[in-house]
């Protein structure tokens, strides 16, 4: 804000961007154009633009469905989108070449502002466009609904892999049209459907004067859907999988998350429809069912009441029977590679009822045996971690680190074993070592990694001796070091080079004519990056934060923007002084890493020559190439094993860096850079005449 505020005091400065932007002259640079365009709508109009959509009316604002954000070399196929969503579907969609006028910032601006889902066409020339970027985060700063549409092969690294990480894309490329577009008007209709769940969970607050009657008409349906059973005739699948999706729906609110336990019989009589519809063995019906029960152990609305929420989970995690029966139906889909919705639905119920901070109203016995049970089968996550989904991973992750910190001595070590075992620890291994740190895509994942490696080892002497043969002694001494890692560590600058940047800077001091939109421009870049970068590096562990989280904390930031008197989130709004205070589950940490991982992660991308420990990019290379190696070899021995449990034989494992053959080693001490530096130490003596 500061740079901003002084390039608007400096009125030669802004006469000369005005000039290049109102410039008519057809010979002018059409890019310089461009550019002082956009440092003029940054600069002056942005932010008025901003405080008049504020001060619209809803129907003002959003008077078309969509706009299509697209690359110019993307057209052709832009146009039959259009004209599809238009002509067959009716909806009202805004397109630059229909609606383009005045500054193409602004024209830009007012697409955005006046639609409700902006369609990102991606393609290398949009993830080239500057103007295309800036429409993209533009509708990303606005908080507008993205649905990204790949329409040729594109890398999705850079701003354009952050901007749409963890979003699912429609792939032009790979299906034909009309398949492409059905999957376009379904993945609207979801969106369109999502948002009016999410309008559902504030109703009740919102309009509290009629809640009462609110909550009796919930009640009504919720009788009226558990009452209609159609499991014990001739089914009708489809009708059962939408009388789960109506439930899901009605258990939202509040009034119905209470009813689980509040409304007469009905907890027995909607167990007994989930069980007989378990039994279907339909995976449609088995992922709305586990969805009821997800919303049910934990709260969608805000003004929660947490001895509810704890009531509600007692009632579900009473039977042992039930919950091997949902595990076995977990495990069935892991083992044959089928149902990732189900995988990922079993995943949250485990995530609610294990993981903190949902653990905590989860009843201490009831706790107990659901660990156990998920325990027994620890060997079943570890084939988790290699599912493409990153949910499932990061779901994965969060139980196994549970499974870790709160189980017995004998089940974290059971954990432990079968990370050898079963080749989990050199896969985790190379992702937290060499994920790239500029990669928004895997960065969460490479922070995952590094959580799990600091479980496994801690405490447990075989998996540390296997590190000190994978890693020099020099660089395992910084795990027990007390010095402080960096705070604002730079991982991407010391692994490597920006060639293209350093060529652009070359080509910018040359090209005198450019010379003020190029430094402009080049600025502004880097302190976008450097920005983003910064973003995703404080905020890599919100990542791995449930959905559910995020969703609450953002919801309780706008219900305090709409009431500055309110405190926080309500417990318990019909509770009196007399009521007994909830007691909750304190997770118990019996593992926890302890040595200094971060600083250990710090060194191993620095280059050290020193007597105790040689370390550059010629052994960092060779560690990856040995590691990637026992990794291939590992999976061909377990596909040549058919289906026979094959494992890891991590004891004669070890990387001997025949890179350093040349040197002279007594010990762990490397004689010829003592020598080096004991000369150095010499010279420098008598340099000061001691």
């Amino acid at each position: 804000m500061e740079a901003a505020q002084l390039l608007k005091n400096n009125q030669a400065f802004m006469n000369h961007i005005r000039q290049l932007a109102e410039d008519k002259n057809k010979t002018t640079n059409p890019g310089l154009k461009k550019a002082a365009d956009g440092v003029l709508w940054k600069l002056e109009k942005e932010n008025e633009f901003k405080k008049q959509c504020e001060e619209m009316t809803g129907s003002q604002t959003t008077q078309f469905d969509f706009m299509i954000s697209y690359s110019w070399s993307d057209k052709p196929l832009v146009r039959k989108i259009y004209k599809y969503l238009t002509e067959q579907c009716n909806y009202r969609v805004w397109l630059d070449e229909n609606e383009l006028s005045g500054s193409l910032c602004q024209a830009m601006a007012q697409g955005i502002e006046k639609s409700k889902i902006i369609l990102l066409c991606m393609s290398e020339t949009y993830k080239q466009s500057e103007s295309c970027r800036n429409e993209a985060e533009y509708a990303r700063a606005r908080k507008k609904t993205i649905i990204p549409l790949k329409m040729r092969e594109v890398q999705l690294d850079d701003w354009l892999g952050f901007l749409v990480a963890g979003k699912l894309y429609i792939n032009f490329g790979k299906h034909d049209f009309e398949t492409s577009m059905g999957l376009l008007i379904n993945e609207i209709e979801r969106r369109r459907s999502m948002e009016q769940t999410t309008k559902q969970t504030t109703t009740l607050k919102r309009y509290c004067l009629f809640a009462e009657n609110k909550e009796k008409l919930i009640h009504s349906a919720l009788n009226t859907l558990v009452d209609t059973d159609t499991t014990t005739n001739v089914v009708d699948l489809e009708f059962i999988e939408d009388q789960y999706l109506a439930f899901r729906r009605l258990l939202a609110s509040k009034a119905g998350f209470q009813a689980f336990t509040q409304l007469p019989k009905f907890r027995e009589r909607i167990g007994t429809k989930i069980v007989r519809s378990l039994k279907l063995n339909d995976d449609q019906i088995t992922y709305a069912a586990l969805e009821v029960l997800n919303t049910l152990l934990q709260p969608m609305h805000l003004d929660y009441d947490l001895r509810q929420e704890q009531l509600n989970k007692s009632s579900i995690l009473s039977t042992k029977k039930f919950l091997e029966s949902l595990l076995d139906i977990f495990l069935k889909h892991v083992k044959q590679n089928t149902g990732s919705l189900i995988i990922s639905s079993f995943l949250d119920f485990l995530t609610y009822t294990l993981c903190p901070p949902f653990s905590e109203t989860t009843d201490g016995q009831h706790f107990d045996v659901l660990l156990e049970l998920v325990s027994s089968n620890g060997r079943i996550f570890f084939k988790l971690f290699q599912h493409s989904s990153f949910t499932i991973v990061k779901g994965a992750g969060s139980i196994m680190k549970a499974i870790i910190e709160e189980g017995s001595s004998d089940i974290s070590a059971h954990m432990q074993d079968l990370a050898l075992s079963e080749g989990a620890l050199p896969v985790h291994l190379l992702r937290a070592l060499f994920t790239a740190s500029n990669d928004s895509r895997l960065l969460p994942l490479k922070y995952l990694s590094q959580q799990l490696l600091g479980l496994w080892a801690t405490g447990h002497p075989t998996t540390f001796g296997l590190l000190k043969r994978i890693f020099p002694l020099g660089l395992i001494a910084y795990l027990d070091s007390n010095e402080e890692p960096e705070k604002d560590f730079d991982e991407a600058a010391l692994l490597g080079r920006d060639t293209l940047r350093l060529a652009t800077e070359q080509h910018a001091q040359t090209n005198k004519s450019n010379a003020l939109s190029t430094s402009i421009i080049n600025t502004a870049n880097k302190i976008r990056n450097a920005t983003q970068m910064k973003i995703l590096e404080q905020h890599v562990q919100h990542a791995f934060q449930h959905w559910s989280l995020k969703f609450k904390q953002n919801s309780k930031l706008l219900s305090s923007s709409d009431n500055p008197n309110a405190t926080g989130t309500n417990i318990s709004s019909h509770s009196n002084d007399k009521q007994q205070p909830v007691v909750l589950r304190k997770p118990r940490q019996r593992i926890r890493a302890e040595k200094n991982w971060r600083l250990f992660y710090q060194k191993f991308v620095m280059d050290h020559a020193r007597p105790t420990l040689i370390w550059n990019n010629k052994t960092r290379d060779e560690l990856r190439e040995t590691i990637e190696n026992e990794i291939r070899n590992f999976n061909i021995d377990k596909d040549l094993g058919h289906g026979h449990l094959i494992s890891w034989n991590h004891n004669e494992f070890e990387v001997l860096y025949q890179c350093l053959n040349d040197e002279i080693k007594i010990g762990s001490v490397y004689l010829r850079l003592l020598l080096e530096q004991g000369e150095l130490t010499a010279n420098n003596d008598a340099a000061t005449g001691e």
